[in-house]
């Protein structure tokens, strides 16, 4: 099989993941109560941290150092610029609480797959230009770690849209379009050879500073349950450790 056709099925992986992971929404049968609500919130939570952690913030900060004297620069401006962004758009949405918490929520798990589309896209570009098969396994490996988050993260957006008050539909619809931005994105890099390497470091940090504003302003706080107020804080901890795994793996 040739790089090409690698890079096509892998890029076309990533996304089938995500849409996998938001169907199973379809798997509950009623909607969830406070309880396994705050269980949904304190997982997402832990998730988009996690994921904002080791998955944007880590890598960007690796590549920063890598092409850059004073490497700290382009990843604080983008976080600050990130976290800014959603702050932003609080200003400037004129709907209700529960509108806005849905579409900032969406907004950040979307803007955070635009870089991991680029990523998976500039890993085969370079593999297709030097004919590379050592960079070709690198590509594959990415994708394959990028695609096993994708099934949780999926899952994650569809429930807590849900849990907001979408239907079941439309609560899979959103959960797939966050992830279409992804093989958009790479497909993108990868035909019409953008070399994005320079660019990485601040799309990976603007990415990740989205979703950890939106995480600790409004998902962290949605998992308190006043009857149980430690459930929220174990159920980070677990998402927060299920993504490591997946990052291990």
């Amino acid at each position: 099989m040739s790089i090409l056709s690698h890079a096509v099925i892998s890029i076309i992986s990533i996304f089938v993941a995500t849409s996998f992971g938001a169907s199973m929404v379809f798997l509950l049968r009623k909607k969830p109560n406070e309880l396994f609500s705050n269980i949904i919130f304190g997982i997402t939570s832990g998730i988009m941290m996690s994921a904002s952690i080791f998955g944007l913030i880590i890598p960007s900060i690796e590549q920063a150092k890598i092409l850059y004297k004073i490497s700290f620069i382009p990843i604080v401006v983008s976080i600050i610029l990130g976290s800014l962004f959603l702050y932003l758009l609080d200003i400037f949405l004129n709907r209700n609480k529960e509108d806005k918490s849905s579409l900032r929520f969406f907004i950040a798990v979307t803007t955070h797959n635009i870089p991991e589309g680029l990523a998976v896209g500039l890993c085969y570009y370079l593999a297709l230009i030097n004919n590379d098969s050592s960079l070709l396994i690198s590509a594959i490996s990415l994708t394959l770690g990028i695609a096993l988050q994708n099934v949780p993260e999926g899952l994650m957006v569809s429930l807590t849209l849900y849990d907001y008050g979408y239907s079941k539909i439309k609560s899979f619809i959103m959960g797939v379009l966050s992830g279409i931005v992804e093989p958009i994105f790479a497909f993108l890099c990868l035909f019409l050879f953008w070399d994005v390497t320079y660019l990485l470091p601040w799309l990976l940090s603007f990415a990740g500073g989205a979703m950890i504003y939106i995480t600790i302003e409004e998902l962290i706080p949605s998992s308190k349950n006043k009857g149980r107020p430690l459930l929220g804080v174990w159920s980070f901890i677990i998402g927060f450790c299920l993504m490591i795994i997946l990052e291990t793996i």
